[in-house]
């Protein structure tokens, strides 16, 4: 197994020029079949164009998915999503948003755009909220569900709070292989593992993201079980772990397999309670490159952990 390589670089600079890497990695062809949702339009309509936009995204992905359907092929649809925040929980912390196969999720429109690269979504955040419009100190266990040969682009996921569901308050990813690019996900909570993003058994790819002040006892931002997937150009800042793990938590059954493939990750000022590590590994986790910036922790605690 290949020996994690730690650089540790004191300052900023390098994270400045991961964002700008960050700034456009989405590179595959618009598809033809484009949904569109605006939060602050009047009505919801057939989501064709902006002022016929759907209100909230969930409508948007089922009517993809039925558009895919009813082509009966093994096409693309997407859905663009115009800035602002959308709240997830409507009645009860069961609700979520639930992801679907072969529909792309592109955030970070203005609301005007006639082709995806036009957009922005570094300025025009697109936040989806777990939390109660009118109580925000209850949110709903899952902000996010994935799905098989789903995407998620360019997103702020926050808030969601999965300490009585323990797996993954901002998405949860089981036996399911979803893409997550240039996305944000900050504030989500879980009472066990995976406090941003819980992988089971699955090949889930997350590229270009950060994970900020997220919590959890095992992984505060990161869970996976069993997961060949990979972490690509990706920051972790101020997550946390009550045991082990701050930024990524990562353990498998099966003693021969390579768990995740970590690419050029910058850590900044993770932390977890005494005894702990920023990284554990419970078998097979490959880091090739791993640059530790400004780590601030308790004397004791590790910055990687393999058992």
């Amino acid at each position: 197994m290949r020996q994690p390589r730690i650089d540790r670089i004191i300052g900023l600079v390098f994270i400045i020029s991961l964002f700008s890497f960050f700034e456009n990695t989405s590179h595959a062809k618009q598809s033809d079949c484009v949904r569109r949702v605006k939060h602050d339009n009047s009505k919801s309509g057939d989501g064709l164009s902006w002022k016929a936009a759907y209100r909230t995204i969930g409508e948007a992905i089922r009517e993809a998915s039925a558009a895919l359907a009813k082509e009966n092929k093994e096409g693309r649809c997407e859905v663009w999503v115009a800035e602002g925040t959308y709240n997830v929980f409507k009645t009860n912390r069961a609700d979520t948003l639930q992801l679907a196969r072969n529909v792309d999720l592109y955030g970070g429109f203005k609301g005007t755009e006639t082709r995806r690269a036009q957009r922005n979504f570094q300025k025009n955040e697109t936040i989806i909220d777990g939390r109660d419009r009118h109580n925000d100190q209850d949110s709903v266990y899952h902000v996010i569900i994935g799905a098989n040969n789903a995407l998620l682009d360019g997103f702020t996921v926050a808030y969601g709070n999965a300490r009585r569901e323990r797996f993954g308050g901002g998405m949860y990813n089981d036996r399911v292989s979803p893409i997550i690019r240039n996305c944000v996900f900050r504030n989500n909570e879980a009472g066990w593992s995976g406090g941003a993003i819980f992988n089971n058994l699955n090949k889930t790819i997350i590229e270009g993201c950060r994970f900020k002040n997220n919590k959890a006892r095992s992984g505060g931002a990161v869970a996976n079980q069993g997961t060949t997937g990979k972490i690509i150009n990706t920051i972790f800042t101020d997550n946390h772990a009550t045991s082990d793990g701050g930024a990524l938590f990562a353990f498998s059954f099966d003693k021969t397999q390579i768990l995740s493939t970590i690419l050029f990750v910058t850590m900044p000022r993770e932390t977890a309670q005494q005894p702990s590590t920023l990284i554990k590994a419970i078998c097979c986790l490959e880091i090739v490159h791993l640059s530790i910036i400004k780590v601030t922790t308790r004397p004791k605690t590790k910055v990687f952990d393999r058992s």
